[in-house]
């Protein structure tokens, strides 16, 4: 059904304008907006004091069906919605660039006004520019939290890389040309045992050679060993504050310990939850997409019907296509970026590792490329396939089957 036509003379439109401690409501039919926009507190009482008001209004106008809706922003609105949900009201979201665009045009003024924010997204709702939410629910919202955790963490590891390199940079530069992976096991143990030029020098060429050896299963030798002991006796780093950059050094690395181990840990029951779930095994079937990756797609799409045609799935991920065109100038065509970022993330990164050689996806990038497409754009249009894939997998309950140059997908046990 086209979503305008949903709307109808019978039909509430709700909407809120959501933040830390207080949220601005409003509500409206298809023909009276004469409600003013009202205060009420983030809190279970001030949700009922919005549904009352709600259902008086409801009542009054005689109205049989109610759709809520707010801005795609941040998290203070989950609970807010949840609750809607329960209520029965089906909810929406709407994309706070499209906010913004119309208050433009409304009143000539970008500036936020908490007032007026609830008013333009029941504007949005009754143009029908608004996205269906796909809210959690059981395992599928522990597997969410869960991926969102991992995301968090790895974001701090990406943050404590950074910190060490800058510290490095200025104490003993040379080992970031040695030692280029900070995640690799002998780059961990330098850093835990010798960050410093002085300790290097003081454990010697013999030793150093042993312990690297050891540490690395035999793929350090001597001359890389040789090669650290003489960039730490001509190192151009500076000597002072070198106990504090020692200090900080070993504070960090325990740091990257327990979240490399709380990651593991997470990973493990993000696998856990999978194995609960009959749509990863459709989605296993597919050479090179990881269960991680899986978890991240399932948890971020929900439930797939959901959605009946692949531009709405599409478009959910912020993977449409659009272009901008003046006249006779015709833009090149991008993904418009404007929905679920981790889906593109995942999707991205399990395209990397499918158009490699063997990949299944590795003759259809030969392909894109030898057409003149640049390697970014093969990849997203490889990424934009792959989730194609995945939805008619899914709808039809089908597995993955590749067969030289040909991929098909057959039904499922």
């Amino acid at each position: 059904m086209n979503k305008i036509t949903k709307i109808s003379t019978k039909t509430l439109i709700a909407t809120a304008d959501v933040s830390k401690g207080k949220h601005t409501g409003y509500f409206r039919t298809l023909e009276d907006d004469s409600v003013k926009p009202f205060e009420f507190s983030n809190t279970l009482n001030g949700f009922n004091e919005f549904w009352v008001r709600i259902m008086r209004y409801k009542e009054k106008h005689k109205l049989k069906e109610i759709i809520f809706g707010c801005e795609s922003t941040g998290s203070y609105g989950f609970p807010l919605l949840k609750f809607m949900e329960s209520k029965g009201a089906e909810t929406v979201q709407v994309n706070p660039k499209h906010t913004k665009r119309i208050k433009e045009v409304i009143d000539n003024s970008p500036n936020k006004t908490d007032d007026k924010d609830p008013k333009v997204i029941a504007e949005l709702i009754l143009y029908g520019r608004y996205l269906q939410i796909n809210l959690p629910e059981g395992l599928i919202a522990d597997l969410r939290c869960k991926v969102s955790y991992r995301e968090s963490l790895l974001e701090d590891i990406t943050r404590i890389h950074n910190r060490l390199e800058g510290l490095i940079a200025q104490f003993f530069p040379e080992l970031l040309n040695i030692t280029k992976n900070f995640k690799s096991k002998t780059a961990m143990y330098l850093l835990e045992h010798y960050p410093t030029p002085s300790g290097l020098l003081a454990v010697g060429k013999e030793q150093l050679t042993k312990e690297l050896r050891k540490v690395s299963r035999g793929k350090i030798n001597s001359l890389k060993a040789t090669e650290l002991i003489n960039n730490a006796r001509n190192t151009i780093g500076i000597k002072e504050g070198i106990q504090g950059y020692k200090d900080q050094i070993l504070c960090y690395m325990k740091q990257l310990r327990l979240l490399n181990q709380q990651l593991e840990e997470k990973e493990v029951e993000i696998d856990g939850i999978l194995n609960s779930l009959p749509v990863s095994k459709l989605l296993l079937s597919i050479k090179g997409l990881g269960r991680v990756t899986i978890g991240i797609i399932i948890s971020e799409i929900v439930d797939f019907s959901n959605f009946t045609v692949i531009p709405e799935i599409l478009k959910y991920a912020g993977m449409n296509l659009y272009e901008i065109s003046s006249g006779v100038k015709k833009g090149q065509k991008r993904i418009s970026k404007r929905g679920r970022s981790l889906i593109r993330k995942a999707l991205y990164f399990a395209s990397l590792s499918m158009v490699r050689k063997g990949g299944i996806f590795h003759e259809y990038y030969k392909s894109l490329l030898s057409r003149g497409k640049k390697p970014i754009k093969a990849l997203v249009a490889i990424s934009r396939k792959l989730l194609r894939v995945i939805f008619a997998m899914v709808r039809d309950n089908r597995e993955f089957v590749k067969t030289k140059e040909i991929m098909t997908i057959k039904t499922a046990a």
